[in-house]
């Protein structure tokens, strides 16, 4: 005999009461190891490039060095043949990634945005048949 619906089976799992889309993403990727060490490389690389003033021993287009010098504590990754700082000219370049990328993403959401509101308003489905609409 089946058991009548009740309050008591509309209760949620423990644990997943105020989940959302994003914060359950993020548990299935920790679970994984390489999972947790991609977002963990991910947001170290986003957080060091956003916060490059601070951390680039120099500007991205400073000359001061001597060229091609090799690793050093001075200039961890060595310098390029100008003599610039190739750690700060990677941290600078990353900045720009970040906001090329975010620019975009940005457009692609905006573009696909359009699309679809043009589309519902020049569609109507009726019965089962498309019937374009002459309101633009």
């Amino acid at each position: 005999m089946p058991a009548e619906p009740s309050v008591l089976m509309s209760v949620p799992q423990a644990g997943r009461f105020w989940t959302s889309a994003s914060l359950d993403l993020l548990q299935r990727l920790f679970r994984t190891r390489f999972g947790g060490i991609g977002i963990v490389i991910l947001a170290t690389i986003t957080s060091l490039s956003v916060l490059a003033p601070w951390f680039a021993s120099s500007g991205p287009m400073d000359i001061g060095s001597p060229s091609m010098q090799a690793p050093s504590w001075q200039h961890p990754f060595g310098t390029d043949s100008l003599g610039r700082d190739v750690r700060s000219v990677m941290l600078y370049a990353g900045r720009s990634s970040l906001t090329i990328g975010f620019c975009a993403a940005a457009m692609a959401f905006l573009a696909s945005d359009q699309a679809a509101y043009i589309t519902g308003q020049t569609l109507v489905l009726d019965g089962g048949q498309t019937l374009p609409e002459a309101r633009l």
